[in-house]
């Protein structure tokens, strides 16, 4: 069942390739209220599997490096946020 927020896109990271038959998305909305929402999508594209998707929300966008921790692509979506600070230090 499909949901709807009142939100705006602040980021995206994937791990898509080329010929990638799975790969994993983040995308980060936040609300007008500015709460933040990270969709975290498993794509595929082989037949009869389906895309699987968690979503987390935070108060705030410092929050989610507690929640996603720091693979390559979290800190890949820390850098597309402008949050370099949280995985560098």
């Amino acid at each position: 069942m499909p949901v709807h927020i009142d939100a705006r896109v602040i980021g995206r990271a994937s791990t898509e390739r080329s010929n990638s038959r799975h790969w994993t998305e983040f995308v980060v909305l936040q609300t007008r209220k500015g709460r933040v929402v990270c969709a975290e999508v498993g794509r595929t594209t082989v037949d009869g599997e389906e895309d699987r998707c968690k979503t987390i929300v935070v108060d705030r966008l410092h929050e989610l490096p507690s929640v996603l921790g720091y693979s390559k692509l979290a800190r890949k979506l820390y850098n597309e946020l402008g949050l370099e600070e949280v995985y560098l230090g």
